[in-house]
């Protein structure tokens, strides 16, 4: 990105490039220089704080000393207290008396000593096997006393070999990064001709989805590393300047006098560094700036503090800065990022572990793109393997329906409540219908997703339907005040055939709420008589007719055709909530049998009631009254 961006600004591509990577390089060079500075100082500083380590060890080791005498004198008086003076034999007494020191055992270990140290043959076999007292060097032309030792002497190395010595020592990683050098130089200045080379190896003439395939990994990866060198970064210098702050307040030793905390420059680079490792490189990084004070500082209440620096650090940016900076920048799930880990740390070690997001982002993204691969994309990637309503019919089959609220009360809260009955309440009662059509469905579950969706349904949207029923209260207030004979315009909504019907006109009512309208919905069981009835004696300002295919559609034209008969200046909306191979087909059968209005969907139904309800009068404002001058 640096060097596409200073060609843009028309600096040519070899500058752009070398001015990069000098740049990148001085940075790290000044890094290096820093903390090699830091550990120098650290090293030669480790043997002030042998004494403090040996104080703690002690300490720690009386402690324990102490606590394990005294579980043991709990548990010998536990037994002692089991135990009743009559039970024991009086030959245990005499067998646990404590033997003389004076025995006769010592008297035959000194016996045998004597004999050892005067026996001349096993003087000789003790010689062998411990070594002579002293051993002399063999001198060239000479032979040793005793042939079974000889030391040669190592002749002193020349300055060409040590400095060949050194050079060993340096050269690989001087030629390692060489390397690196020149790949990152030549990558850059042919990074177009390298992508061509890649496309046209991959993609077998399918050059649109390859090209979007290596942008949407290079993006992915690009903001997956931004976002990680800021969050780490920051995570470094707030560690650096918390042990510097810890040292400058708790920084005190035996005496009481001031002892900045050490090397706080490369505890904090270290841990920005470590920080690139996922799981591992926090705790990792963590332990060195711990165990540091704990032997340089008398007690453990800088220990203390530093570690709780690194837990509320760690919290805040888990919890605050990754979530704000990551997003969806890698579209992985979170068990994908913990698996991936796993297997490439098996896999190649540490650098496995390092590079396993990036990798696991490209594996998840070929499998975005490719058909054959769209599997892996499903287990890796964050987005859900489901669709909303097929996630909330599984859950009421399951008998889980808190988890079915859940996942409806988030397309409501993002989309609205008529999103959530198009998207999810709908497709998932069409599902049960069709399985119950197929005799995948008994009765009795339909019935129980029935009333299950309708338990669901009427909560989603509390404070929404609290709203409502405050602003229909008002309303029907002013509307009484004025005339108070009429009421609240009423919408009759009439299923066509089946209890699926039902259930979506009283979706379709609770999304109606909110406006100043009054919604009835009347039963399966009413026949066409009691609908005309209701209508003769309410006078809806119109009628909506509910249909849940397969089926329903007969039953719907013949209501229309008589209630229309009776009723001509009745409107009649009928709601088809299903999927329509043939929508001019269906539409032009529906107006022939009397019905005014057709739709698929309940935003679409609501859209229509919204705008066939009356409109309020238009009260034109006063004319001033003109006052002329006398």
């Amino acid at each position: 990105r640096p060097v596409a961006w200073l060609e843009r600004r028309k600096v040519g591509r070899v500058s752009s490039v070398l001015l990069v990577v000098t740049v990148a390089f001085l940075v790290i060079g000044g890094l290096g220089y820093v903390v090699g500075n830091q550990v120098v100082g650290l090293a030669n500083n480790l043997g002030n704080y042998q004494d403090e380590i040996k104080k703690k060890v002690i300490s720690l080791r009386g402690t324990g000393s102490d606590v394990g005498r005294t579980f043991e004198k709990l548990s010998h008086d536990l037994r002692n207290a089991s135990q009743t003076p009559s039970t024991v034999p009086a030959t245990t007494q005499s067998a646990t008396q404590p033997s003389s020191p004076a025995s006769d055992d010592s008297g035959v270990f000194e016996s045998a000593a004597e004999d050892i140290s005067t026996d001349p043959t096993r003087t000789a076999a003790r010689e062998i096997v411990n070594g002579p007292p002293t051993m002399a060097k063999s001198v060239p032309g000479t032979t040793p006393a005793n042939p079974l030792y000889t030391v040669a002497q190592s002749q002193p190395e020349s300055p060409v070999q040590t400095l060949m010595t050194y050079l060993a020592v340096v050269a690989g990683p001087l030629g390692t990064a060489g390397i690196v050098v020149v790949l990152v130089v030549f990558m850059l200045l042919e990074r177009e001709a390298l992508r061509d080379r890649f496309i046209a190896v991959i993609s077998r003439g399918n050059y649109t989805t390859t090209t979007r395939a290596i942008n949407d990994a290079g993006e992915r990866i690009s903001r997956y590393l931004l976002a990680q060198s800021i969050v780490n970064g920051s995570y470094g210098l707030v560690i650096g300047l918390g042990l510097f702050l810890i040292g400058a307040v708790f920084g005190r030793d035996a005496q009481d006098n001031y002892v900045p905390f050490p090397s706080f420059v490369l505890w904090g680079l270290l841990c920005a560094v470590l920080r690139f490792i996922p799981y591992v490189g926090p705790a990792v990084s963590s332990l060195f700036p711990i165990a540091l004070a704990l032997a340089v500082y008398p007690g453990f209440s800088v220990a203390v503090a530093v570690f709780t620096l690194f837990i509320v650090v760690e919290l805040l940016s888990n919890n605050v800065m990754e979530p704000w900076l990551y997003g969806a920048s890698t579209g992985l799930s979170t068990v994908a990022i913990l698996l991936a880990a796993v297997f490439w740390t098996w896999l190649w070690g540490s650098v496995g572990l390092l590079v396993a997001t990036p990798l696991t982002v490209c594996i998840a993204v070929v499998g975005k793109y490719v058909p054959q691969l769209h599997f892996m994309y499903v287990l890796l990637g964050d987005e859900d393997a489901l669709p909303p309503a097929v996630s909330f019919y599984q859950r009421l089959l399951a008998g889980d329906c808190a988890d079915a609220t859940r996942i409806v009360g988030r397309v409501a809260e993002a989309d609205g409540a008529a999103a959530a009955a198009d998207n999810v309440y709908l497709p998932a009662l069409r599902m049960a219908r069709r399985d119950r059509a197929e005799q995948a469905l008994s009765a009795e579950d339909e019935t129980r997703i029935f009333d299950d969706t309708l338990a669901i349904a009427r909560p989603v949207d509390t404070e929404r339907q609290a709203a409502a029923k405050t602003a229909a209260a008002v309303a029907a207030a002013d509307a009484s005040a004025a005339e108070p004979n009429t009421s609240l315009p009423l919408v009759l909504a009439c299923p066509a055939h089946h209890r699926g019907d039902e259930v979506t006109l009283h979706l379709l009512a609770d999304v109606l709420r909110p406006l100043a309208v009054r919604t009835t919905v009347m039963s399966t069981r009413a026949l066409p008589v009691e609908v005309e009835t209701t209508i003769e004696r309410e006078k809806p300002l119109f009628l909506i007719i509910g249909i849940m295919p397969p089926g329903g559609l007969p039953q719907t034209r013949y209501l229309c055709r008589r209630i229309h008969k009776r009723f001509p200046d009745l409107t009649i909306v009928v709601g088809f909530w299903g999927r329509v191979k043939n929508f001019d087909r269906l539409l032009v059968g529906l107006r022939r049998a009397g019905a005014s209005y057709v739709h698929t969907s309940v935003e679409q139904a609501r859209g229509q009631i919204i705008a066939m309800l009356p409109k309020p009068p238009v009260v034109e404002p006063a004319a001033d009254s003109v006052v002329t001058p006398s």
